[in-house]
């Protein structure tokens, strides 16, 4: 992953969004996500997060269509080999419903970056 420049990448299969981190993104600050999903066919509860432990987990937005969540107080124990967080959906199951549209990161230095994402499922590969 960390080859193809990917800073963000997820697998929303099985209705479970699962989201990872690249180590090349270091020195972070927080971390924003938004998910867009259809509210007539799928079905997302922000209290079902599961975050490595110790992040702080802040639900900045939480409407149809979109959830927008902003992990801080990342430390040197952040582990990359581990989901930064999965969150559980339910859906049609032919029918990916939650996906990530946007990821930017906030480093501590105060610069503010976009990422790459790249959804690894098998039946679709996007980069966006």
């Amino acid at each position: 992953m960390k080859n193809n420049n990917w800073d963000i990448w997820y697998k929303n299969d099985s209705n479970m969004l699962d989201v990872f981190v690249s180590d090349s993104l270091t020195d972070i600050s927080s971390l924003t996500l938004s998910i867009i999903y259809d509210p007539q066919n799928a079905s997302l509860d922000p209290d079902q997060i599961i975050a490595q432990e110790a992040l702080n987990t802040d639900i900045l937005t939480n409407t149809p269509w979109l959830l927008v969540i902003k992990f801080s107080d990342f430390t040197w124990w952040f582990n990359y080999q581990n989901s930064l967080f999965e969150l559980p959906f339910s859906a049609d199951e032919d029918m990916y419903h939650a996906l990530l549209s946007e990821a930017t990161v906030l480093s501590n230095n105060g610069e503010n970056k976009p990422l790459s994402i790249w959804l690894l499922n098998e039946a679709w590969e996007l980069y966006h």
